[in-house]
């Protein structure tokens, strides 16, 4: 397992402020926050921020700093929908090598995510979710379609679940662990189109469009 470097610690430590809510949009992400809450030197802070900037997560403006960049609405539905062209692509793949194994291993993913809901522990329900559609990724022969939804995900990471609705972001959550269901339920079936048009389609719904929105 290789061991990340400290610029990488830093960009994986700004994301998740962005992700749990802890900073907004218009935001400014300070060298000195960083260095009092990280307690590293300024070199690999600023690493980060530039490659932040260059993933479009973060704005890097003149004399002022970096803030926290909002997504273009057009660019985020591109976004979507190539995810969702590489992630149908994935699983129509992967459908002859989903073993019963990895069946009993999708279905346990479900069943954590239902947890994590009920738990209201929702980074745990983001990994969870991860690990759903890694299991049919890592399983379709092509290691850069995996690689390239996740370079996809961080354009759009300022995505979160931590809404002040709770009721609202528990009927969207849901519904949401309710089209990994019926992902699975095509897997089980054997129909390749039908499991890629779900995967398609998850990455289209009103309830995932309606929680991304800022």
């Amino acid at each position: 397992m290789s061991v990340k470097s400290l610029s990488d610690q830093v960009y994986e430590f700004v994301v998740k402020l962005i992700q749990n809510g802890e900073v907004y949009v218009g935001d400014k992400i300070s060298e000195g926050f960083l260095v009092e809450k990280m307690g590293i030197s300024r070199t690999p802070i600023r690493e980060a921020l530039i490659q932040l900037s260059a993933d479009d997560i973060l704005e890097n403006v003149p004399r002022k700093g970096f803030f926290v960049k909002r997504v273009d609405e057009k660019k985020k539905n591109d976004i979507y929908s190539l995810i969702g062209m590489l992630d149908s692509y994935a699983i129509g793949k992967a459908m002859p090598k989903m073993t019963d194994e990895v069946i009993n291993e999708l279905e346990n993913a479900i069943k954590k995510m239902d947890m994590a809901i009920s738990l209201q522990v929702y980074e745990q329900y983001y990994e969870y979710q991860e690990m759903f559609h890694e299991l049919y990724r890592n399983r379709c022969g092509n290691d850069a379609v995996g690689d390239t939804i996740k370079y996809l995900e961080k354009k759009i990471i300022r995505v979160t679940y931590f809404d002040p609705d709770i009721e609202n972001l528990y009927s969207m959550l849901s519904q949401m662990n309710d089209e990994h269901r019926h992902i699975l339920e095509a897997i089980k079936s054997g129909d390749v189109e039908e499991s890629k048009k779900r995967v398609y389609e998850h990455w289209h719904d009103d309830a995932r469009d309606s929680l991304f929105e800022e």
